[in-house]
């Protein structure tokens, strides 16, 4: 039963089966061997339930695992089609709890508790580029040195380390007989670098932010992470919209909304009645208006020159009409300022920024140049781009800064990574922002950490399990270049694709 703490290999489901009593023989699929045997471990049955030498937490109910009341036998490795482990007490023969009718709760009890005091052989590489990976100071792209990194993958995964109870050996210089593989396929990046040696075995994981391209997960098993979406991004250029004499001409009304209008025009009648009413006295302004109707049409008649003309027209000889008249005089002032200064707005060229292309269909038929790493150039030829027009970029961080709208340009749209942009848009100080994300993505890719076979099953339990628990979004939040603690969080010299925080809209007058 000892083989059964080194095979810890079956997934988490999403409920608890049903156990159903099979009989001591098990399935017809993987039949139980000697199954009349009362042997321990021999036919269907809860061989673990009051304990045992090597289980003695069985033994107690209050407290015993789930799995200790379940059912399993061991059986012919050679004859079992379900799930099954191999056993290191009998050679040939494993133990399978699925036979049985039961969920493997042995194996996932136990799957992060064979890590926990484990050392883990782990290279830290600096990305080159976006906000999502592992950033290394004077490290580019390269093995970090006598540091760890700084970013939401490293910070994820010193949260796995501190769960699953994993000791970290930091490895910087890995064997000549990687280097000689990685040359022997032409492969130069050192992330290839590094998934090589964990593929080889002389390493267990790589921390970075890695595409899992088809060659790297044909060289090393991988724990994905996240999908991380491919854009298309280009230059704005300045247009202008044609405008109509009739547009022209309604653009006297455009400064303020009908309610507005309405409102205003209620208030200036109002007003213009109410001093109409007062300066019908015996010293008022009106007092030789007899008749109502008159009084009315000469006050409505006042209030429109007063709005047309944004001054009050009256001349009040009392008290009340005075005052009524001042507060006339002081909206007609707020009106004047207000007015123009919005229907100057109005009337000034409305000019708006638009991307040179409409889409990447658009970028192929204007036959425009497009600057890509080489993890995203597979998407470019699958949606048609003829590989004249790609121009390869070694370095994440260097497209952009080759993007313009002179034929001259290095290229005119680029293919990148959706952190890529968000963080040169964040963290470069407006220095990209003439360019805008055009359409929608055109292509997606996988991103996740490179590890060895011996752990793969473990790492990728506790891996996911952290993700489930929300331990990665949390991570990302608190590292995005727009987040509060970002700031306070970048170590000292910090290269500049990762710098301080500063938005485009910061950077605009």
């Amino acid at each position: 039963m000892a083989g059964r703490l080194s095979a810890l290999l079956v997934p988490l489901l999403s409920a608890e089966a049903a156990a159903v009593d099979v009989g001591p023989a098990g399935s017809a699929e993987c039949p139980c061997v000697n199954q009349s045997s009362e042997v321990y471990g021999f036919g269907c049955a809860s061989h673990d339930v009051n304990g045992t030498e090597e289980y003695p937490e069985c033994g107690d109910a209050s407290t015993a695992p789930g799995w200790c009341g379940d059912q399993w036998c061991y059986v012919k490795l050679s004859e079992c089609q379900v799930t099954v482990e191999p056993s290191e007490n009998y050679p040939g023969l494993g133990w399978s709890y699925t036979t049985c009718g039961y969920r493997d709760s042995f194996s996932r009890t136990n799957i992060t508790e064979s890590l926990r005091g484990k050392t883990l052989r782990v290279q830290f590489l600096g990305n080159t580029g976006g906000w999502k990976g592992n950033y290394c100071t004077g490290n580019l792209g390269e093995a970090c040195v006598d540091q760890r990194g700084f970013g939401p993958v490293q910070n994820f995964f010193d949260l796995v380390v501190g769960s699953a109870g994993i000791k970290v050996q930091q490895i910087s210089e890995l064997p000549e007989a990687v280097y000689a593989q990685r040359a022997r396929l032409g492969q130069r990046s050192n992330f290839d670098l590094c998934i090589w040696a964990t593929g080889m075995g002389f390493l267990d994981l790589c921390v970075a932010s890695l595409v899992m391209l088809p060659r790297r997960s044909d060289a090393s098993p991988f724990v994905s992470l996240w999908a991380e979406p491919t854009i298309l991004v280009g230059p704005t250029v300045s247009s202008a919209e044609e405008v109509t004499f009739g547009q022209m001409l309604s653009a006297a009304f455009r400064p303020f909304s009908p309610e507005l209008w309405l409102a205003l025009l209620c208030v200036v009648i109002t007003c213009s009645l109410v001093i109409t009413y007062f300066e019908t006295s015996q010293h008022g302004q009106f007092n030789d208006i007899r008749s109502k109707r008159l009084r009315a049409a000469e006050a409505v008649y006042r209030a429109l020159y007063s709005l047309f003309m944004c001054e009050s027209r009256f001349e009040p000889q009392t008290l009340g009409g005075r005052i009524v008249g001042l507060g006339l005089a002081f909206m007609c002032i707020l009106f004047v300022c207000g007015y123009t200064a919005t229907l100057a707005s109005f009337l000034v060229e409305e000019r708006r920024l638009e991307p040179n292309v409409e889409d990447l269909n658009d970028a192929i038929r204007l036959n425009k140049r497009i600057c890509a790493h080489p993890s995203h150039i597979l998407t470019l030829k699958v949606h048609g781009v003829p590989e004249s027009n790609i121009v390869p970029m070694s370095v994440r961080s260097e497209i952009l800064p080759s993007i313009g709208v002179e034929e001259s340009s290095i290229c005119q749209v680029g293919v990148l990574s959706e952190e890529d942009f968000v963080s040169a848009q964040a963290t470069n100080g407006g220095s990209f922002c003439n360019l805008q994300r055009i359409g929608p993505a055109v292509g997606s890719h996988m991103v996740g950490l490179s590890v060895s076979e011996k752990w793969s099953r473990q790492l990728s339990f506790a891996i996911m399990a952290a993700a489930a628990d929300g331990h990665l979004q949390r991570a990302l939040r608190q590292h995005h270049p727009e987040a509060e603690s970002f700031a306070r969080l970048l170590p000292r010299g910090r290269p500049k694709a990762v710098a301080p925080a500063v938005t485009c809209a910061d950077t605009n007058d």
